[in-house]
Formats: C-alpha cells, sequence, structure tokens
C-alpha cells in the first residue's frame, strides 16, 4: 500500500469565496435561509413584490451574468420583477435542484411560460418559451437577509430551440394564409 501524500493545489480564490468557504455551518441558520428562500420563491410566484422586497436587503444587487445588466436597491429590484412579471404574468417555473448553506441558496429552475409582456425591453411575442436559469441568493448573516441574486440564464440550446418553433409557427401561419 502506497503512503504517498497529495498536495493540492488550488486555484485562487477572491476576498469573498476565501470568506464564503470558511462560513461554519449552523443549523438555526440554516433554517432561517431556508425559510427566507421559500418566502422569497412564494412571494415571486404570485407576484408579490413588496413581499420579494421584504426578503432582501435595501443595498440588494440584481446581476444577470449573461448580459451584464445590474439593478441596485429595492427600486433596482422592483424595476427587474416589474419588467419579468410583465413579461410573464403567469410566471411558470418549477425548481429543480436546490443548495442552502451559510453563504445563502443557489437554486436551478426551468421555466416554462408564454411571453405576453414587454420583457425588461424586449416587446412581447406572444409566443411559448422554454428555459433553464441557476439563480445565486447571497446571505447576508448580519442583516439576516438575502442581498440579491446573480442570474445565469442557460439559453443557448434553448434559444435556438425557441427560434426554431417561431419559425415552424411563422411557416404554418403562411402556408395557411396563402391557402385561404
Amino acid at each position: 500500500m502506497s503512503t504517498h501524500t497529495l498536495t493540492r493545489t488550488l486555484p485562487p480564490f477572491n476576498d469573498g469565496a476565501d470568506y464564503q468557504s470558511g462560513q461554519p455551518f449552523d443549523m438555526e441558520e440554516y433554517n432561517r435561509i431556508k425559510e427566507l428562500w421559500l418566502d422569497h420563491i412564494a412571494a415571486e410566484h404570485r407576484g408579490d413584490i413588496p413581499g420579494l422586497l421584504a426578503t432582501l436587503t435595501e443595498d440588494c444587487v440584481y446581476t444577470m451574468l449573461n448580459n451584464g445588466k445590474v439593478w441596485h436597491g429595492h427600486e433596482g429590484a422592483a424595476k427587474f420583477y416589474e419588467g419579468f412579471l410583465n413579461g410573464f404574468p403567469e410566471n411558470c417555473f418549477s425548481v429543480t435542484n436546490v443548495f442552502i448553506g451559510p453563504q445563502g441558496v443557489v437554486e436551478e429552475a426551468h421555466f416554462n411560460g408564454v411571453h405576453n409582456g414587454d420583457l425588461l425591453g424586449l416587446p412581447s411575442t406572444g409566443q411559448p418559451i422554454e428555459f433553464d436559469v441557476a439563480l445565486l441568493f447571497p446571505w447576508d448573516p448580519i442583516k439576516k437577509k438575502f442581498k440579491g441574486e446573480r442570474i445565469y440564464f442557460a439559453i443557448e440550446h434553448n434559444l435556438i430551440a425557441n427560434v426554431g418553433q417561431l419559425l415552424r409557427r411563422m411557416g404554418r401561419k403562411l402556408d395557411m394564409a396563402e391557402q385561404k
């Protein structure tokens, strides 16, 4: 049997990651984080912006990592949610994975809805759209609220599929119009 000792070489950690990786696990804090996250997603599901804001620090930051858009504070978070809920009033998402710890929550969700309103500057298409999204809710251990969300949309494959669906529908509509 070998007694070879492996040396662990790690990539650099920025100050935030270094701090986060050192957080101790506390069951009471875990329960507090989980309950507030459940309050957050329930408020989002029912379109309750004041309920969403109640789960966030006043200085929260919402960041869409795919395009670099950022919203600051409760006013910014409200604008983000107004845009999202206007674009998808039925707000159909399902949670597929969730990870909760002293750093906050990581949620993976699948969205399947109809684009029925202006979506953060994109005009309504009235068409179904489907995508996966990963949401990070960083936790503020002092304020006992979330510091916002970091949002990653997994849309490359889904975007291609959605565009293909739209083109097929448009083609069928043109065919039906020509047949009349």
